[in-house]
């Protein structure tokens, strides 16, 4: 666990996700970017996940975080994670 503003990421979690069969949808389109969602003002850790069953990944088109508009910075502590999902 790591220390963060009076609480713990707990990675636990996110491996749970991943041994319960989903994929993680940022990994799966960027497996080497850090994709840093938190804090806004000097991004330095990946908070925020979408999660998908792997029978799906395929229907995955994007998965970004969006933090260029200025905007972004005054709407929350962490930048959002823009999704593109194709169904049926």
């Amino acid at each position: 666990m790591v220390w963060l503003s009076g609480g713990y990421i707990r990675w636990e979690t996110i491996q749970i996700m991943l041994d319960a069969g989903y994929v993680d949808g940022y990994r799966t389109i960027h497996p080497l970017e850090k994709g840093f969602t938190f804090p806004t003002w000097n991004p330095h850790l990946r908070l925020d996940y979408m999660f998908l069953p792997a029978p799906f990944a395929d229907r995955l088109k994007a998965c970004e975080v969006r933090s260029e508009s200025p905007a972004v910075q005054h709407a929350s502590d962490h930048f959002p994670l823009l999704v593109d999902i194709e169904l049926g």
